[in-house]
C-alpha cells in the first residue's frame, strides 16, 4: 500500500481550497439550522481539544464554508499539537504513541471534511498519515472507527486499495466484538455504522447485508432501528441513524430507508447534543 504513504505536505499547512463565486441564494431551512448549530457549537468549543474542534470542522465542510473550514483545520492540528505542513513521516512521528489510535480517529473526521471540501491534497496526506498510524496499531474502538473513515476515502479515491482496507476494517471490528468488555457498549455498533459507508459507496449488497446482520447479532435485536436504539442518545445516536440511512439510500434498501426516514426527526429532536443534531441534519441533507 505504498500509494498511501507517499503524499507530501500542503504548502504552509493551510488547505488549498478555492471556491468559485456563486450567485447569492437563500439558505434552505435545514442549511440555516446547520449553520446556526455550527456557530453555537463553535462558541463553546475548546480549541485546544481536537475532538471538540472536529465537530465544527465537519459542520464547515457540510456547509461548504471555506473560511471556517480553513480556520478549523489549522486549529485542530494546533490542538494535537502537530504541524500540518510537516512531511508525512514527521507527522507520523508526532502522532505516534499511546494515543495514536485516538489520533487516527480524529484524523478520520478531518479526512471526511477534506473530501467534502474537495481539498484533494490535504485529503491524500491525511489518508496516508491515518494508514501509517493504523498499520501497527492495537485493536480498540478508535482504530476500528479510523479504519472506517479510511475505507470511505479508498472507496471514492483509491479503489485499488479498498479491498485490503475493508478487510483490515472488518477484521478490527470483529476482533473488537470478541472482547468481553465491549458487550453492553456501543463501540462495535458505531464501528459497523462506519463500515457501511464505504460498503454502500461501492454498492456491495452482499457485504451490506452481512454487516447489518452482524449489527443485529451483536446488539441482540431484531431490526436495524432497534439496534440503533441501543446506542445511548448521548453517544450521537441521531448521527448514527442518519449515516445508516445514507448507506441504505445508496444501496437501494427501500424498507430500511422508509423506517429510518420516519425515525430520524424524533432522534434529532430528542438528542441532548447540538453536535449530534447538526451532524444528523447535515448527513440527511447531503443525500
Amino acid at each position: 500500500m505504498a500509494s498511501l504513504t507517499s503524499t507530501r505536505a500542503v504548502a504552509d499547512g493551510v488547505p488549498a481550497v478555492t471556491s468559485a463565486a456563486e450567485p447569492a441564494r437563500t439558505a434552505t431551512p435545514d442549511e440555516a439550522r446547520i449553520r446556526e448549530l455550527t456557530e453555537t457549537i463553535l462558541k463553546a468549543t475548546n480549541i485546544a481539544k481536537p475532538y471538540e474542534v472536529s465537530i465544527p470542522l465537519l459542520g464547515a465542510s457540510y456547509l461548504k464554508d471555506a473560511s471556517l473550514y480553513r480556520d478549523m483545520f489549522i486549529k485542530i492540528f494546533a490542538g494535537f499539537p502537530a504541524d500540518p505542513a510537516a512531511e508525512t513521516e514527521c507527522l507520523l512521528g508526532k502522532l505516534q504513541g499511546p494515543g495514536k489510535t485516538f489520533n487516527a480517529w480524529i484524523l478520520g473526521r478531518i479526512l471526511v471534511a477534506t473530501m467534502q471540501m474537495k481539498d484533494d491534497t490535504a485529503a491524500a496526506k491525511t489518508a496516508a498519515v491515518i494508514f501509517g498510524l493504523l498499520k501497527t496499531s492495537e485493536v480498540d474502538c478508535f482504530s476500528a472507527w479510523a479504519w472506517g473513515y479510511l475505507a470511505i476515502y479508498c472507496a471514492e479515491k483509491m479503489p485499488a486499495e479498498l479491498e485490503a482496507v475493508q478487510k483490515a476494517m472488518m477484521d478490527c471490528t470483529d476482533a473488537l466484538s470478541k472482547k468481553p468488555e465491549e458487550h453492553g457498549k456501543d463501540n462495535v455498533s458505531w464501528a459497523i455504522v462506519m463500515e457501511l459507508q464505504s460498503i454502500a459507496i461501492k454498492d456491495d449488497k452482499a457485504a451490506y447485508g452481512a454487516r447489518l446482520a452482524k449489527l443485529l447479532e451483536f446488539t441482540g435485536t431484531a431490526s436495524v432501528l432497534a439496534a440503533l436504539r441501543t446506542i445511548p442518545k448521548e453517544d450521537f445516536r441521531a448521527w448514527a441513524t442518519a449515516l445508516i440511512l445514507s448507506a441504505a439510500r445508496k444501496i437501494g434498501d427501500t424498507a430500511l430507508v422508509d423506517s429510518l426516514t420516519a425515525a430520524l426527526p424524533e432522534e434529532i429532536a430528542g438528542s441532548p447534543s447540538l453536535g449530534d443534531q447538526m451532524l444528523a441534519l447535515a448527513v440527511a441533507r447531503s443525500e
